[in-house]
């Protein structure tokens, strides 16, 4: 019987806890997405109600900070505009974004049906 080399698991437990808790970090860390122009995003919000599709939208901090990372992204269907704000319906109900606030847009457009 040979023997069976775990290859980097037995080098776990080496790991300090701090390396291990900037790890998870690392990982939980947003992004910042590019920014899209007015245009765009009125295209990807106007193809999304079109579709009944879900949108991911990633909205910029009211003062500009860039050491901040971004809040987390709303996730919703739009439920329709109005007075310069889009609204969506996500799980938690119906949030109005300002559109003047929108950093980056994208349409999840076959990711689940409306239905389900």
């Amino acid at each position: 019987m040979a023997y069976q080399d775990r290859g980097i698991m037995k080098w776990g437990g080496f790991f300090l806890s701090e390396h291990s808790e900037q790890m998870e970090r690392l990982k939980e860390q947003r992004p910042w997405k590019s920014e899209m122009t007015e245009t765009d995003i009125q295209v990807v919000l106007r193809e999304a109600m079109l579709h009944q599709a879900q949108v991911e939208i990633q909205c910029k901090l009211a003062a500009y900070d860039p050491d901040r990372e971004p809040d987390a992204d709303v996730v919703g269907r739009i439920a329709g505009f109005e007075d310069g704000y889009v609204i969506l319906r996500t799980e938690n109900g119906l949030i109005q974004v300002a559109l003047d606030r929108i950093q980056h847009v994208r349409s999840k457009r076959g990711a689940k049906k409306w239905y389900e």
